[in-house]
């Protein structure tokens, strides 16, 4: 028998329109799951093309997550497909080039605030609520951390429940 939505896991994977975000989405439909794919670009929908072609359902939402009711907008159209998260990878954030005292805008930094911070306590406080009533889930939480020489990808995994 093979499996429906109705019986297959789901996975929501923010930044999901390029980079790690895209692989990590890759990784979860190639282990059965479903995906909620994000992004700010029109590149979400041919990532979803990518994944349904590995057997998912997925659900390409275009979200830019720096503002509150962005983040409210797509939990909405997360609520709105009736499926609960079994796992959030919120992988939405950008980074800021240069030396901060001299090189970088306030306006930028505070744009980097709200996305990298903000808007992921924002979806995870959304997120862990339905994973808590059902015993089970899992969030990671992905970004880059850049040093003088190079970009380091760091991942941080948290089991909710299960």
């Amino acid at each position: 028998m093979s499996a429906t939505p109705a019986n297959r896991p789901l996975a929501i994977v923010t930044g999901a329109s390029n980079g790690i975000g895209t692989e990590i989405a890759r990784q979860l439909a190639s282990r059965g799951y479903d995906i909620i794919g994000t992004g700010r670009s029109d590149s979400i929908d041919t990532v979803a093309e990518r994944l349904r072609a590995q057997g998912a359902t997925v659900y390409p939402l275009h979200a830019d997550l720096a503002t509150y009711d962005s983040v409210e907008d797509l939990w909405k159209q997360v609520q709105e497909i009736g499926r609960p998260l079994d796992v959030a990878v919120l992988n939405v954030g950008r980074s800021v080039g240069g030396a901060f005292a001299t090189d970088t805008d306030l306006g930028d930094e505070l744009k980097l605030i709200a996305l990298n911070v903000n808007a992921v306590v924002h979806l995870a406080k959304r997120v862990v609520p339905g994973m808590l009533a059902r015993g089970r889930g899992r969030i990671q939480k992905s970004h880059l951390r850049a040093n003088s020489t190079a970009q380091k990808g760091q991942l941080h995994r948290s089991r909710v429940v299960g």
